[in-house]
């Protein structure tokens, strides 16, 4: 095999593994969703010949040749690195050659730890120097969103290069590419030619808005629009298969002129505002794209995007992310019809369900200040909390959702160790962080069985889906489907159930 490129360069430096994992966070299935099962269901999707696709919240490229295995981007955590290492067995008994990260971003390269062992890692020259000086930066960010990955070993790539560099493995030609600053300023694309794939990494999204930058990073999209130039050699490279970082398999380039022309779009909106010096908050409230209403925010968004733009334009950083809204005193008193903790909780889940989600929670809030030696009372905010999470588009906007709820769940159990609904969300929580743990569903599955006969009724729904959850990860298909069946028969508006079992049609 050979190396053709600019600037190949070895570096052996890798750091440490950080501090040990300090608890998993709680009721992290509100952000991870469909990661639940990955651990022990994802399968490689073929592409091309030989070109796989291992999907997920993150997609992993894997490349088989005469001559050896090339891995692109190795998954959020050493457990989902190993399960893909198994996949790649399953199709190929060759070594591995070459693994490539597209980005320093821990959700690609936290598995970098599995095949450090196996191959030589290749990315960008930019790359070790970020995941040397943004790693407690990139750490934090991630522990606030409800992702639990203070202790992933950061291993860095041991080869890198500039712009360009080639590998060819007998008949195989892959080229990594620099094209310019984008997501990250170490974003490379790896192109394969021959097979007509493009792995593009967080430079290209799927089908989604598209998250313009780590919202803590001085970094993505900017108002020189190089990122917008980067697309635009994309779609002359003209492949027929396009693989995002995140999100579906891509087939028509229109999608990515799309995300280009948002880019475009959003540039030419915020140039008037940041000439007249318009206030943050104004520019929030004011500016609009409803050309792309449409696009699923499961990830990013447009108050994501203008945060983006006016950070790298002004250098302002916000001092926190957190979009969990606040009822003010005011409105949570004139909407008490009662004093009772009882009367305040009632009133707070007719609140949630007219979608006046602030108050909601301002009322759960009272209802603690009237007893707070009650642990039940911690529950049923962190409960709320679950069904207010669901009602947010991003994911990341979800994370402050999950924090709330852990430090309500915690605060639940320390009161009253065994109640009911804290066990049930304690459960969810162990299914939810398997892919970060690794660890089997039974915990978690036997604390959801224990809350089932001191749950009220109303939170049935709940713990059969978390049963769904556990079959699921332990590849019992037939009982899952059941699992959460039961659930939207007690609950049928139950998004997250709904959302499970609609992940099982044709398995």
């Amino acid at each position: 095999m050979s190396q053709r490129g600019s600037g190949l360069k070895e570096d052996p430096g890798r750091l440490a593994p950080g501090p040990a994992l300090a608890g998993a966070l709680l009721l992290a299935t509100i952000l991870c969703g469909g990661m639940v099962n990955q651990a022990q269901a994802q399968r490689l999707v073929p592409v091309a010949d030989g070109v796989y696709v291992f999907p997920g919240n993150v997609n992993s490229g894997v490349v088989v040749t005469g001559r050896g295995v090339v891995v692109i981007d190795t998954q959020i955590s050493p457990p989902l690195a190993r399960r893909l290492l198994a996949e790649i067995r399953r199709v190929s008994d060759h070594p591995i050659a070459y693994v490539i990260n597209t980005h320093y971003h821990g959700d690609h390269t936290y598995g970098n730890v599995v095949f450090a062992r196996e191959a030589p890692i290749i990315a960008h020259e930019r790359t070790p120097g970020l995941m040397r000086s943004r790693e407690h930066r990139m750490k934090d960010f991630y522990e606030s969103r409800g992702f639990p990955v203070r202790s992933s070993p950061v291993v860095l790539p041991t080869l890198t290069f500039s712009d360009r560099l080639t590998l060819a493995l007998d008949d195989e030609v892959i080229e990594l590419r620099h094209l310019g600053k984008t997501e990250t300023d170490d974003a490379i694309v790896v192109h394969l030619p021959r097979k007509g794939v493009l792995f593009g990494g967080d430079t290209v999204r799927g089908r989604d808005f598209p998250m313009l930058g780590m919202p803590n990073m001085a970094e993505g999209l900017t108002m020189e629009g190089e990122w917008v130039r980067v697309l635009e050699e994309i779609e002359r490279l003209r492949p027929p298969v396009v693989v995002p970082g995140h999100g579906p398999i891509l087939r028509d380039l229109r999608v990515i002129a799309r995300q280009r022309a948002l880019m475009q779009d959003l540039i030419a909106a915020m140039r008037p505002f940041l000439a007249s010096g318009t206030p943050l908050a104004e520019i929030k409230r004011q500016l609009r794209l409803p050309q792309y209403a449409d696009l699923p925010q499961s990830w990013g968004s447009l108050e994501f995007a203008i945060e983006r733009l006016y950070h790298n334009e002004t250098g302002w950083l916000a001092p926190s992310v957190s979009r969990l809204p606040r009822a003010s005193a005011e409105q949570v008193a004139a909407a008490r019809s009662g004093g009772s903790p009882e009367a305040l909780l009632a009133e707070a889940r007719r609140a949630l369900q007219q979608g006046q989600v602030p108050l909601a929670l301002g009322l759960a809030d009272a209802a603690i200040m009237c007893a707070p030696g009650r642990g039940g009372l911690y529950a049923a905010k962190a409960d709320l909390l679950w069904d207010a999470a669901w009602r947010v588009f991003g994911r990341f906007d979800r994370g402050d959702y999950v924090v709330a709820a852990r430090r309500a769940i915690e605060e639940a159990l320390q009161r009253e160790p065994g109640e009911p609904l804290a066990r049930l969300h304690r459960g969810l929580d162990l299914l939810a962080t398997i892919p970060f743990t690794g660890q089997s569903p039974d915990e978690g599955m036997a604390e959801i069985r224990a809350s089932l006969a001191g749950l009220p009724q109303a939170a049935h729904a709940k713990a059969y889906y978390g049963l769904g959850l556990g079959h699921r990860a332990k590849g019992e298909l037939q009982q899952a489907r059941e699992a959460f069946e039961r659930a939207l028969g007690l609950e049928p508006g139950l998004t997250p159930a709904r959302e499970a079992l609609a992940g099982l049609q044709g398995r």
